[in-house]
């Protein structure tokens, strides 16, 4: 196994960060994976032009190379992409990685926080070959959050399949004893401006039309404003539910879908454009404008669980339902990844009627799946929150049985909301959600939160 603390993989580079600075500033290591000629190092290299041009929107924000190495490559990489040429195609991955220090990022909440960004290359070449892709297996094991960049553009019969690229992923992640059950993965489309006519409305007005970072390449200097994160990273949410819906009917979307849910990996989508349409046969045509270039980044950023923030003020309450002839939630481990994404907005009191009785847990751990039928009833314990205004989340396969006498009751109509994975089901309520395979939770979190 190639496992290495950061530090240790840093100085294996030659790196000469100081490495005692992690502990104030946790890494956060970058690895996009994609096919030849799809526009990986581009991509990157409009993050790096990206985050020098947002240092002058934010207030305060740093972005500084971290190591001697960056100090030499980062400013001819962002020259390359704002004046010259595009790359011709990375053939090796063996480019040392670029290090910056990045502080007083804008919390969701309150404050800042400090991370070290540490950006790798790779080689398309290598990543559709398990048995050359794992010569990068420390790196994808210091990785976090993976980035699996598709060009939609490039014609399906000269490209390998999308699930090539997750599942020569999940072969190394496995060999290598990573853990995949519930990690995150980001699915980042390429060179949208060359797809806008395929894609969703919502999509497109998104793409062209970024009222919040849309102007770092427009003016110069760019002018200082104060950003709602929160609002941008939940239109980040809805972009990635539109999208998901939008692989369903690509080429190779449906299974690589379900190859992310046999492993319960949870899948986020967004779109870019490196250039924002500039880029002709490897010269870049006119300056650069990079479009929602940086939300595969934020998705790193923000998904982590480094932000510090104080335990949540709000609270919520999260009923189980579930029947040993309905083990479909345990089966897709929907309970204890919806905890999860619950805990991030809320203090949540976690209740199972499945083994024997209505039970108040304590954590996901005891939720096992349930051995025995029984009558599903939640209103006798949905009494005890009918005073307090808690958002109440209820996740079962169908309908509990009294689940009629909650739809008229007036203090609970409007605050239970109905997670379910049987859609026969979900028109019975006011608020409901089918649970599809590859489901955002954080976005199901975010739009109960908007109530």
């Amino acid at each position: 196994r190639c496992w290495m603390s950061i530090a240790e993989l840093l100085q294996s580079w030659g790196s000469s960060f100081n490495t005692g600075q992690l502990e104030s500033m946790p890494a956060v290591v970058i690895l996009p994976l994609g096919f030849t000629n799809h526009g990986k190092t581009t991509l990157l290299r409009s993050v790096c032009a990206s985050l020098e041009r947002l240092t002058e929107k934010l207030p305060g924000l740093v972005f500084q190379p971290a190591d001697q190495t960056t100090r030499v490559l980062g400013p001819a990489s962002v020259n390359a992409f704002l004046h010259e040429t595009l790359d011709s195609g990375t053939k090796r991955s063996d480019a040392p990685p670029l290090v910056y220090e990045l502080r007083s990022l804008p919390k969701t909440d309150w404050g800042t926080f400090d991370r070290t960004l540490v950006l790798f290359d790779s080689a398309g070449e290598e990543v559709a070959d398990t048995t050359k892709l794992t010569k990068i297996t420390p790196i994808l094991a210091a990785c976090d959050i993976p980035w699996l960049a598709f060009n939609l553009s490039v014609d399906p019969d000269h490209s390998p399949p999308m699930t090539t690229l997750l599942g020569n992923y999940i072969s190394v992640a496995e060999s290598q004893g990573i853990s995949l059950e519930g990690r995150k993965v980001i699915i980042t489309y390429l060179c949208g401006d060359k797809i806008l006519d395929h894609l969703p409305p919502k999509v497109q007005d998104y793409l062209l039309n970024d009222e919040t970072f849309g102007d770092l390449f427009v003016t110069s200097p760019v002018r200082p404003a104060t950003v709602d994160m929160t609002a941008y990273l939940n239109r980040m949410h809805d972009i990635s539910k539109e999208l998901a819906d939008f692989t369903r009917e690509i080429p190779g979307g449906i299974s690589l879908l379900n190859l992310a849910a046999s492993r319960n990996i949870e899948l986020r989508f967004c779109i870019t454009s490196a250039t924002g349409g500039t880029a002709q046969g490897g010269k870049i045509a006119s300056s650069p404008k990079p479009q929602r270039a940086l939300d595969p980044l934020f998705w790193s950023l923000y998904s982590g669980s480094g932000q510090q923030q104080p335990p949540p003020s709000k609270e919520a309450v999260l009923i189980v339902s579930a029947n040993a002839s309905e083990s479909t939630l345990f089966e897709r481990g929907l309970p204890s990844r919806l905890l999860q994404a619950l805990q991030q907005r809320y203090r949540v009191s976690l209740y199972y009627a499945g083994r024997k009785r209505q039970e108040l847990i304590m954590s996901a751990e005891e939720l096992t799946p349930p051995r025995l039928n029984h009558c599903s009833l939640v209103a006798p314990l949905l009494e005890e929150f009918s005073q307090n205004g808690s958002p109440i989340i209820v996740l079962s396969d169908g309908s509990p049985h009294d689940a009629e006498d909650i739809e008229v009751d007036p203090r609970l109509r409007d605050r239970v909301w109905w997670l379910m994975t049987d859609e026969d089901h979900v028109d019975r309520h006011v608020n409901s959600l089918l649970l599809r395979d590859g489901i955002d939770l954080d976005m199901v979190v975010s739009k109960i939160g908007t109530r």
